[in-house]
Protein backbone atom coordinates (compact mmCIF):
# COMPACT_ATOMS: atom_id res chain seq x y z
CA UNK A 1 0.00 0.00 0.00
CA UNK A 2 1.33 3.09 -1.10
CA UNK A 3 2.64 5.81 1.89
CA UNK A 4 0.43 8.65 2.36
CA UNK A 5 2.52 12.07 2.54
CA UNK A 6 0.88 12.79 5.92
CA UNK A 7 2.19 9.37 7.25
CA UNK A 8 5.62 10.31 5.59
CA UNK A 9 5.85 13.45 7.94
CA UNK A 10 3.99 11.56 11.18
CA UNK A 11 7.53 9.46 10.82
CA UNK A 12 9.45 12.26 10.37
CA UNK A 13 8.26 14.67 13.10
CA UNK A 14 8.76 11.11 15.69
CA UNK A 15 12.20 10.80 14.47
CA UNK A 16 13.18 14.23 14.94
CA UNK A 17 11.39 13.85 18.85
CA UNK A 18 13.68 11.13 19.12
CA UNK A 19 16.33 13.41 17.97
CA UNK A 20 15.49 16.30 20.50
CA UNK A 21 15.15 13.53 23.32
CA UNK A 22 18.90 12.23 22.59
CA UNK A 23 20.67 15.84 22.40
CA UNK A 24 18.50 18.23 24.90
CA UNK A 25 19.59 16.69 27.99
CA UNK A 26 21.78 19.47 29.03
CA UNK A 27 18.56 21.97 28.51
CA UNK A 28 16.05 19.63 30.90
CA UNK A 29 18.60 19.04 33.77
CA UNK A 30 18.93 22.76 33.87
CA UNK A 31 15.60 22.97 34.28
CA UNK A 32 14.82 20.14 36.87
CA UNK A 33 13.24 18.09 34.01
CA UNK A 34 15.49 15.51 34.65
CA UNK A 35 17.19 12.69 32.17
CA UNK A 36 15.60 12.44 29.10
CA UNK A 37 13.79 9.29 27.96
CA UNK A 38 15.00 7.17 25.25
CA UNK A 39 12.16 6.06 23.78
CA UNK A 40 9.74 6.21 21.39
CA UNK A 41 6.52 5.50 22.87
CA UNK A 42 4.89 8.39 22.10
CA UNK A 43 4.14 9.48 25.79
CA UNK A 44 2.93 12.88 26.47
CA UNK A 45 4.85 13.81 29.37
CA UNK A 46 5.83 17.47 30.30
CA UNK A 47 9.43 16.17 29.47
CA UNK A 48 8.55 14.92 26.21
CA UNK A 49 6.58 17.90 24.94
CA UNK A 50 9.43 20.70 26.29
CA UNK A 51 12.28 18.60 24.15
CA UNK A 52 10.00 18.50 21.09
CA UNK A 53 8.94 21.97 21.33
CA UNK A 54 12.97 22.52 21.94
CA UNK A 55 13.45 20.80 18.73
CA UNK A 56 10.40 22.56 16.89
CA UNK A 57 11.41 25.99 17.01
CA UNK A 58 15.08 25.34 16.64
CA UNK A 59 13.71 23.93 12.76
CA UNK A 60 11.55 27.23 12.94
CA UNK A 61 13.91 29.20 13.42
CA UNK A 62 15.65 28.56 9.88
CA UNK A 63 13.13 30.58 8.23
CA UNK A 64 13.15 34.22 7.60
CA UNK A 65 10.29 34.81 10.30
CA UNK A 66 12.00 36.04 13.24
CA UNK A 67 9.60 38.21 14.59
CA UNK A 68 6.56 35.75 14.30
CA UNK A 69 8.88 32.72 16.05
CA UNK A 70 10.06 34.87 18.82
CA UNK A 71 5.84 35.79 19.52
CA UNK A 72 5.93 31.78 19.41
CA UNK A 73 8.84 31.00 21.49
CA UNK A 74 8.01 33.71 24.22
CA UNK A 75 4.27 32.14 24.30
CA UNK A 76 5.36 28.87 25.13
CA UNK A 77 7.70 30.48 27.89
CA UNK A 78 10.91 28.12 27.03
CA UNK A 79 13.08 31.53 25.85
CA UNK A 80 15.82 30.56 27.94
CA UNK A 81 16.15 26.72 26.27
CA UNK A 82 16.91 28.62 22.45
CA UNK A 83 19.68 30.56 21.71
CA UNK A 84 17.50 32.83 19.56
CA UNK A 85 20.35 35.65 19.06
CA UNK A 86 22.36 33.13 16.68
CA UNK A 87 20.02 33.34 14.46
CA UNK A 88 19.03 37.11 14.75
CA UNK A 89 22.17 37.65 13.16
CA UNK A 90 22.02 35.31 10.94
CA UNK A 91 19.57 36.64 9.80
CA UNK A 92 20.62 40.24 9.88
CA UNK A 93 23.51 39.54 8.07
CA UNK A 94 21.75 37.95 5.02
CA UNK A 95 19.27 40.15 4.67
CA UNK A 96 21.92 43.55 4.67
CA UNK A 97 24.09 41.23 1.91
CA UNK A 98 20.69 41.21 0.08
CA UNK A 99 20.67 44.86 0.38
CA UNK A 100 24.38 45.20 -0.87
CA UNK A 101 25.33 45.66 2.44
CA UNK A 102 28.49 43.31 3.37
CA UNK A 103 29.85 45.30 6.51
CA UNK A 104 27.60 43.53 8.96
CA UNK A 105 29.09 40.39 7.37
CA UNK A 106 32.60 41.74 7.91
CA UNK A 107 32.07 42.53 11.35
CA UNK A 108 30.87 38.82 12.06
CA UNK A 109 33.65 37.43 10.69
CA UNK A 110 36.03 39.73 12.56
CA UNK A 111 33.78 38.51 15.28
CA UNK A 112 34.31 34.71 14.68
CA UNK A 113 37.63 34.94 13.17
CA UNK A 114 39.62 32.07 14.98
CA UNK A 115 36.71 29.84 14.57
CA UNK A 116 36.42 30.56 10.72
CA UNK A 117 40.40 30.35 10.33
CA UNK A 118 40.29 26.66 12.12
CA UNK A 119 37.14 25.39 9.54
CA UNK A 120 39.13 27.44 6.80
CA UNK A 121 36.70 29.32 5.44
CA UNK A 122 36.67 31.58 2.71
CA UNK A 123 33.68 34.03 4.27
CA UNK A 124 35.82 37.10 4.70
CA UNK A 125 37.38 36.60 1.26
CA UNK A 126 34.24 36.61 -0.98
CA UNK A 127 32.78 39.03 1.17
CA UNK A 128 35.60 41.41 0.74
CA UNK A 129 35.93 40.84 -2.53
CA UNK A 130 32.31 42.10 -2.88
CA UNK A 131 33.59 45.67 -2.01
CA UNK A 132 36.59 45.30 -4.26
CA UNK A 133 34.37 44.50 -7.47
CA UNK A 134 32.08 47.35 -6.69
CA UNK A 135 35.10 49.78 -6.94
CA UNK A 136 36.54 47.89 -10.57
CA UNK A 137 32.91 48.61 -11.57
CA UNK A 138 33.06 52.15 -10.45
CA UNK A 139 36.38 52.55 -12.37
CA UNK A 140 37.97 53.67 -8.84
CA UNK A 141 40.74 51.40 -9.18
CA UNK A 142 43.47 53.19 -7.67
CA UNK A 143 41.03 52.93 -4.33
CA UNK A 144 40.73 49.26 -5.19
CA UNK A 145 43.97 48.48 -5.29
CA UNK A 146 44.66 50.12 -1.90
CA UNK A 147 41.52 48.26 -0.55
CA UNK A 148 43.57 44.67 -1.90
CA UNK A 149 46.85 46.07 0.54
CA UNK A 150 44.64 46.33 3.67
CA UNK A 151 42.08 44.22 4.02
CA UNK A 152 42.49 41.18 1.09
CA UNK A 153 46.34 40.28 1.44
CA UNK A 154 46.48 40.03 5.32
CA UNK A 155 43.64 36.75 4.99
CA UNK A 156 44.39 35.49 1.25
CA UNK A 157 47.99 35.31 0.99
CA UNK A 158 48.42 32.51 3.21
CA UNK A 159 45.86 30.08 2.98
CA UNK A 160 43.67 32.17 -0.31
CA UNK A 161 46.23 33.04 -2.97
CA UNK A 162 44.01 31.95 -5.70
CA UNK A 163 41.59 34.29 -4.82
CA UNK A 164 44.12 37.19 -4.50
CA UNK A 165 45.47 36.31 -8.14
CA UNK A 166 42.75 36.18 -9.25
CA UNK A 167 41.31 39.40 -7.45
CA UNK A 168 44.27 40.90 -8.84
CA UNK A 169 44.15 39.99 -12.53
CA UNK A 170 40.61 41.75 -12.29
CA UNK A 171 41.56 45.20 -10.92
CA UNK A 172 44.70 45.04 -13.73
CA UNK A 173 42.64 43.46 -16.81
CA UNK A 174 39.98 46.16 -18.52
CA UNK A 175 35.91 46.27 -17.07
CA UNK A 176 34.99 44.58 -20.40
CA UNK A 177 37.63 41.97 -20.55
CA UNK A 178 37.23 41.27 -16.39
CA UNK A 179 33.52 40.69 -17.37
CA UNK A 180 34.26 37.96 -19.81
CA UNK A 181 37.05 36.48 -18.33
CA UNK A 182 35.62 36.58 -14.72
CA UNK A 183 31.22 36.26 -15.35
CA UNK A 184 31.09 35.33 -11.38
CA UNK A 185 32.76 38.75 -10.12
CA UNK A 186 30.28 40.62 -12.62
CA UNK A 187 27.10 38.63 -12.02
CA UNK A 188 24.06 40.65 -11.26
CA UNK A 189 22.94 38.23 -8.45
CA UNK A 190 26.72 37.85 -7.12
CA UNK A 191 25.28 39.36 -3.54
CA UNK A 192 22.10 36.97 -3.10
CA UNK A 193 25.22 34.22 -4.14
CA UNK A 194 27.19 35.67 -1.26
CA UNK A 195 24.51 35.66 1.05
CA UNK A 196 23.25 31.99 0.21
CA UNK A 197 27.43 30.85 0.88
CA UNK A 198 27.19 32.95 4.23
CA UNK A 199 24.47 31.01 5.52
CA UNK A 200 26.26 28.02 4.65
CA UNK A 201 29.44 28.65 6.34
CA UNK A 202 27.72 30.58 9.34
CA UNK A 203 25.68 26.43 9.61
CA UNK A 204 29.31 24.99 8.85
CA UNK A 205 30.53 27.38 11.68
CA UNK A 206 27.89 26.18 14.43
CA UNK A 207 27.65 23.11 13.25
CA UNK A 208 23.96 23.31 12.46
CA UNK A 209 23.67 20.48 8.96
CA UNK A 210 22.81 22.27 5.88
CA UNK A 211 19.76 20.25 5.31
CA UNK A 212 17.03 19.99 8.02
CA UNK A 213 16.18 16.67 9.46
CA UNK A 214 13.15 16.70 8.91
CA UNK A 215 13.90 17.12 5.04
CA UNK A 216 16.57 14.35 4.99
CA UNK A 217 13.79 11.88 6.77
CA UNK A 218 11.41 13.03 4.04
CA UNK A 219 13.45 12.80 1.50
CA UNK A 220 14.23 9.02 2.53
CA UNK A 221 10.73 8.40 2.87
CA UNK A 222 9.82 9.47 -0.97
CA UNK A 223 12.97 7.77 -2.33
CA UNK A 224 11.52 4.34 -0.65
CA UNK A 225 8.63 4.57 -2.53
CA UNK A 226 10.06 6.02 -6.19
CA UNK A 227 9.83 3.50 -9.59
CA UNK A 228 11.52 3.87 -13.05
CA UNK A 229 8.32 4.60 -14.09
CA UNK A 230 6.92 7.07 -11.70
CA UNK A 231 6.30 10.84 -13.01
CA UNK A 232 3.70 14.07 -11.79
CA UNK A 233 0.17 12.39 -12.53
CA UNK A 234 -1.73 15.52 -13.38
CA UNK A 235 -4.45 14.38 -14.29
CA UNK A 236 -5.84 12.00 -11.24
CA UNK A 237 -7.67 14.28 -9.02
CA UNK A 238 -5.15 14.15 -5.46
CA UNK A 239 -8.10 12.82 -3.20
CA UNK A 240 -7.88 9.66 -6.07
CA UNK A 241 -3.95 9.27 -5.87
CA UNK A 242 -2.13 6.52 -4.59
CA UNK A 243 1.37 6.91 -5.20
CA UNK A 244 2.88 9.83 -2.97
CA UNK A 245 5.79 10.47 -5.51
CA UNK A 246 3.62 10.91 -8.53
CA UNK A 247 1.72 13.59 -7.00
CA UNK A 248 2.45 16.95 -8.49
CA UNK A 249 3.03 19.06 -5.58
CA UNK A 250 5.39 16.56 -4.18
CA UNK A 251 7.19 15.47 -7.17
CA UNK A 252 9.80 18.11 -7.32
CA UNK A 253 10.84 17.16 -3.92
CA UNK A 254 11.73 13.27 -5.42
CA UNK A 255 12.64 14.03 -8.71
CA UNK A 256 16.20 14.51 -8.09
CA UNK A 257 16.36 11.11 -5.93
CA UNK A 258 17.45 7.90 -6.20
CA UNK A 259 14.89 5.02 -7.00
CA UNK A 260 13.73 2.33 -4.30
CA UNK A 261 16.33 -0.67 -4.40
CA UNK A 262 14.82 -3.71 -4.20
CA UNK A 263 16.62 -6.84 -3.91
CA UNK A 264 13.82 -9.47 -3.33
CA UNK A 265 10.47 -8.34 -5.31
CA UNK A 266 7.16 -9.44 -4.46
CA UNK A 267 3.90 -8.75 -6.93
CA UNK A 268 0.86 -7.58 -4.56
CA UNK A 269 -3.19 -8.34 -6.20
CA UNK A 270 -4.14 -4.23 -6.67
CA UNK A 271 -7.41 -5.63 -5.64
CA UNK A 272 -6.80 -6.92 -2.26
CA UNK A 273 -3.21 -6.66 -1.53
CA UNK A 274 -2.44 -9.78 -1.38
CA UNK A 275 1.02 -11.97 -2.77
CA UNK A 276 0.12 -13.56 -6.18
CA UNK A 277 2.29 -16.86 -6.95
CA UNK A 278 2.36 -19.53 -9.52
CA UNK A 279 0.40 -22.06 -6.96
CA UNK A 280 -2.50 -20.23 -5.37
CA UNK A 281 -2.41 -16.76 -6.29
CA UNK A 282 -1.65 -16.49 -10.00
CA UNK A 283 -1.33 -12.87 -11.35
CA UNK A 284 -3.21 -12.10 -14.23
CA UNK A 285 -3.11 -8.56 -16.01
CA UNK A 286 -6.17 -6.67 -16.41
CA UNK A 287 -7.24 -3.94 -19.33
CA UNK A 288 -6.25 -1.07 -17.18
CA UNK A 289 -2.92 -2.46 -16.56
CA UNK A 290 -3.16 -3.32 -12.95
CA UNK A 291 -2.52 -7.17 -11.87
CA UNK A 292 -4.74 -8.75 -9.99
CA UNK A 293 -4.72 -12.44 -8.33
CA UNK A 294 -6.71 -15.56 -8.94
CA UNK A 295 -8.01 -14.85 -5.77
CA UNK A 296 -9.76 -11.74 -6.09
CA UNK A 297 -10.63 -12.72 -9.83
CA UNK A 298 -13.01 -15.37 -8.34
CA UNK A 299 -15.04 -12.92 -5.78
CA UNK A 300 -15.57 -10.46 -9.39
CA UNK A 301 -16.59 -13.16 -11.51
CA UNK A 302 -20.09 -12.80 -13.19
CA UNK A 303 -22.65 -14.52 -15.51
CA UNK A 304 -21.74 -14.72 -18.78
CA UNK A 305 -17.78 -15.40 -18.28
CA UNK A 306 -17.39 -11.91 -17.41
CA UNK A 307 -15.49 -10.24 -14.60
CA UNK A 308 -16.12 -6.58 -13.39
CA UNK A 309 -12.80 -4.66 -13.25
CA UNK A 310 -12.51 -2.81 -9.90
CA UNK A 311 -10.79 -0.47 -11.44
CA UNK A 312 -12.30 0.13 -14.55
CA UNK A 313 -15.62 0.23 -12.78
CA UNK A 314 -17.34 -2.07 -15.69
CA UNK A 315 -17.62 -5.66 -16.87
CA UNK A 316 -14.81 -7.12 -19.15
CA UNK A 317 -15.03 -10.62 -21.01
CA UNK A 318 -12.49 -13.57 -19.33
CA UNK A 319 -10.35 -13.23 -22.62
CA UNK A 320 -9.50 -9.98 -22.05
CA UNK A 321 -7.03 -10.87 -18.64
CA UNK A 322 -3.58 -12.61 -19.69
CA UNK A 323 -2.09 -15.09 -17.55
CA UNK A 324 1.44 -13.41 -15.80
CA UNK A 325 4.59 -15.47 -15.29
CA UNK A 326 7.29 -15.59 -13.12
CA UNK A 327 10.41 -15.05 -14.33
CA UNK A 328 12.61 -13.02 -11.70
CA UNK A 329 16.02 -12.65 -11.30
CA UNK A 330 15.82 -14.59 -7.72
CA UNK A 331 14.61 -17.57 -10.28
CA UNK A 332 17.28 -16.72 -13.35
CA UNK A 333 19.86 -18.09 -11.20
CA UNK A 334 18.67 -21.73 -11.09
CA UNK A 335 19.24 -22.01 -14.73
CA UNK A 336 21.32 -19.82 -16.68
CA UNK A 337 24.64 -22.01 -16.80
CA UNK A 338 27.56 -21.13 -14.44
CA UNK A 339 29.95 -19.81 -17.15
CA UNK A 340 26.84 -16.81 -17.66
CA UNK A 341 27.22 -16.27 -14.03
CA UNK A 342 30.21 -15.63 -12.97
CA UNK A 343 34.05 -14.38 -14.63
CA UNK A 344 36.43 -17.19 -15.43
CA UNK A 345 39.50 -17.69 -18.03
CA UNK A 346 38.68 -18.53 -21.63
CA UNK A 347 40.27 -21.84 -20.96
CA UNK A 348 37.46 -22.70 -18.34
CA UNK A 349 34.68 -21.75 -20.07
CA UNK A 350 35.36 -23.29 -23.89
CA UNK A 351 35.88 -26.34 -21.28
CA UNK A 352 32.28 -25.74 -19.71
CA UNK A 353 31.08 -25.20 -23.00
CA UNK A 354 32.06 -28.67 -24.32
CA UNK A 355 30.61 -30.68 -21.14
CA UNK A 356 27.53 -28.78 -22.29
CA UNK A 357 27.41 -29.25 -25.69
CA UNK A 358 28.08 -33.19 -24.93
CA UNK A 359 25.07 -33.84 -22.73
CA UNK A 360 22.90 -31.45 -24.85
CA UNK A 361 19.83 -32.92 -26.52
CA UNK A 362 18.66 -30.97 -29.80
CA UNK A 363 15.23 -32.18 -29.88
CA UNK A 364 13.46 -30.84 -27.54
CA UNK A 365 15.94 -27.11 -26.48
CA UNK A 366 15.03 -24.05 -27.93
CA UNK A 367 15.43 -20.91 -27.25
CA UNK A 368 12.27 -20.82 -24.47
CA UNK A 369 14.58 -23.01 -22.41
CA UNK A 370 16.39 -19.93 -21.71
CA UNK A 371 13.78 -18.90 -19.27
CA UNK A 372 12.81 -21.58 -17.51
CA UNK A 373 14.81 -24.06 -15.07
CA UNK A 374 14.36 -27.49 -16.97
CA UNK A 375 16.89 -29.71 -17.94
CA UNK A 376 15.12 -30.49 -21.63
CA UNK A 377 15.18 -26.57 -22.02
CA UNK A 378 18.86 -25.28 -21.24
CA UNK A 379 20.41 -22.19 -22.83
CA UNK A 380 21.71 -22.85 -26.17
CA UNK A 381 20.97 -26.36 -27.23
CA UNK A 382 21.54 -25.92 -30.72
CA UNK A 383 22.94 -24.19 -33.38
CA UNK A 384 20.67 -21.43 -35.07
CA UNK A 385 21.48 -21.07 -38.80
CA UNK A 386 20.17 -17.76 -40.20
CA UNK A 387 17.26 -18.39 -41.68
CA UNK A 388 15.19 -16.07 -44.12
CA UNK A 389 12.18 -15.71 -42.21
CA UNK A 390 13.68 -14.73 -39.34
CA UNK A 391 13.53 -11.01 -39.03
CA UNK A 392 14.85 -10.53 -35.37
CA UNK A 393 18.20 -11.47 -34.25
CA UNK A 394 19.69 -12.01 -30.92
CA UNK A 395 21.10 -8.54 -29.47
CA UNK A 396 18.36 -6.49 -31.19
CA UNK A 397 16.14 -4.14 -29.23
CA UNK A 398 12.49 -4.42 -30.04
CA UNK A 399 9.28 -3.08 -28.80
CA UNK A 400 6.04 -5.24 -27.46
CA UNK A 401 3.12 -2.79 -29.01
CA UNK A 402 0.51 -4.22 -27.28
CA UNK A 403 2.04 -4.49 -24.26
CA UNK A 404 4.27 -1.33 -24.29
CA UNK A 405 7.48 -2.92 -22.91
CA UNK A 406 10.84 -2.90 -24.44
CA UNK A 407 13.43 -5.73 -24.39
CA UNK A 408 16.55 -7.14 -25.77
CA UNK A 409 16.37 -10.26 -27.66
CA UNK A 410 18.74 -13.47 -25.99
CA UNK A 411 17.67 -16.43 -28.22
CA UNK A 412 15.19 -17.49 -31.01
CA UNK A 413 13.66 -20.48 -32.75
CA UNK A 414 12.25 -20.50 -36.24
CA UNK A 415 9.34 -22.30 -34.68
CA UNK A 416 8.05 -22.04 -30.86
CA UNK A 417 9.62 -24.71 -28.67
CA UNK A 418 7.90 -24.71 -25.50
CA UNK A 419 5.51 -26.97 -23.30
CA UNK A 420 1.59 -27.07 -24.65
CA UNK A 421 0.75 -25.82 -21.63
CA UNK A 422 2.37 -22.23 -22.02
CA UNK A 423 1.56 -22.45 -25.68
CA UNK A 424 -2.00 -22.93 -25.16
CA UNK A 425 -1.92 -20.20 -22.46
CA UNK A 426 0.19 -17.89 -24.25
CA UNK A 427 -1.04 -18.16 -28.00
CA UNK A 428 -4.84 -19.09 -26.45
CA UNK A 429 -6.73 -18.93 -30.32
CA UNK A 430 -3.42 -18.29 -32.17
CA UNK A 431 -2.74 -21.25 -33.46
CA UNK A 432 -0.43 -19.93 -36.33
CA UNK A 433 1.55 -18.30 -33.78
CA UNK A 434 3.54 -21.47 -32.93
CA UNK A 435 4.92 -21.55 -36.25
CA UNK A 436 6.02 -18.56 -36.26
CA UNK A 437 9.60 -17.09 -34.70
CA UNK A 438 9.86 -16.97 -31.48
CA UNK A 439 11.88 -14.95 -29.35
CA UNK A 440 13.32 -15.20 -25.67
CA UNK A 441 13.58 -11.46 -24.36
CA UNK A 442 14.86 -9.20 -21.69
CA UNK A 443 12.15 -7.07 -20.58
CA UNK A 444 13.03 -3.62 -19.81
CA UNK A 445 12.23 -2.94 -15.86
CA UNK A 446 12.19 0.98 -16.30
CA UNK A 447 8.77 -0.66 -18.19
CA UNK A 448 7.91 -3.42 -15.74
CA UNK A 449 9.33 -3.08 -12.19
CA UNK A 450 10.85 -6.32 -11.60
CA UNK A 451 13.58 -8.27 -13.54
CA UNK A 452 12.02 -10.37 -16.16
CA UNK A 453 11.54 -12.34 -19.44
CA UNK A 454 9.68 -13.70 -21.94
CA UNK A 455 8.62 -15.79 -25.13
CA UNK A 456 7.34 -13.74 -27.68
CA UNK A 457 5.80 -14.69 -31.50
CA UNK A 458 7.49 -12.31 -33.93
CA UNK A 459 4.51 -10.57 -34.94
CA UNK A 460 3.81 -9.07 -31.54
CA UNK A 461 7.63 -7.36 -31.98
CA UNK A 462 9.23 -4.48 -33.97
CA UNK A 463 12.72 -3.32 -33.85
CA UNK A 464 13.58 -0.39 -31.09
CA UNK A 465 16.59 2.05 -30.27
CA UNK A 466 18.28 2.46 -27.60
CA UNK A 467 19.34 0.38 -24.37
CA UNK A 468 18.06 -2.22 -22.34
CA UNK A 469 17.97 -1.71 -18.44
CA UNK A 470 17.93 -5.32 -17.36
CA UNK A 471 20.54 -7.12 -14.31
CA UNK A 472 21.54 -9.94 -16.42
CA UNK A 473 22.22 -7.70 -19.70
CA UNK A 474 25.95 -8.03 -18.75
CA UNK A 475 25.41 -11.97 -18.10
CA UNK A 476 24.37 -12.22 -22.12
CA UNK A 477 26.24 -9.55 -23.90
CA UNK A 478 29.42 -8.08 -23.74
CA UNK A 479 28.58 -4.57 -25.25
CA UNK A 480 26.56 -2.22 -27.17
CA UNK A 481 26.98 -1.32 -30.29
CA UNK A 482 25.95 2.43 -30.93
CA UNK A 483 26.15 2.37 -34.35
CA UNK A 484 24.00 -0.87 -35.07
CA UNK A 485 22.05 0.02 -32.28
CA UNK A 486 22.45 -3.40 -31.22
CA UNK A 487 23.81 -5.77 -28.20
CA UNK A 488 27.10 -7.66 -28.95
CA UNK A 489 26.90 -11.63 -27.76
CA UNK A 490 30.01 -12.80 -25.68
CA UNK A 491 31.77 -14.92 -27.55
CA UNK A 492 30.71 -18.33 -25.53
CA UNK A 493 27.20 -17.49 -25.99
CA UNK A 494 27.59 -16.76 -29.71
CA UNK A 495 28.23 -19.99 -31.19
CA UNK A 496 25.20 -21.29 -30.61
CA UNK A 497 24.19 -18.33 -32.89
CA UNK A 498 26.74 -18.23 -35.22
CA UNK A 499 25.04 -15.93 -37.83
CA UNK A 500 23.99 -13.43 -35.52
Amino acid sequence: MALSFYALLEAALLVLNGIAILHRERFLKKYGLGAPSHSFDGSNSVKDQVVSLIFAVETVMRMPLIAINIVVIVFKLILGLIDISVFEKIYEVEQALHAHDTKPCIEWCQYHQSRLRQIKSRMEVVARQQEIITLIEQGNIPEAVAYVKKYLVPIAKANFSDDLRKTMGAIAMPLVESRVRNPDFHDEKRYEKCAEFFIKEAYRLYQIPDVSALSVIVQMGLSAQKTPICEPDHKTPLSEQTCVVCRPDVWPLAEGLPYAHVDNARILCSFNGTVCNDDENIPYLFPSGHVIGLQAINTLKRDDNKIWDPIMKKEIEETEILRLYFILLSTVTEYIPSFLMSQKDPEAEAAESKAMEEEMNPAGNGAYGSLLGKQEYSVGQYIRQRAPEVEFRVGDVVFHPKLEFRGVIIGWDEQAIAPEKYIKVAHGDNKHFSTQPNYAVLIDTRDRFTPQMSYIVQENLRLEKGTIWHPLVDKFFEGFDEQRQKYILRPIYKQWYPDD
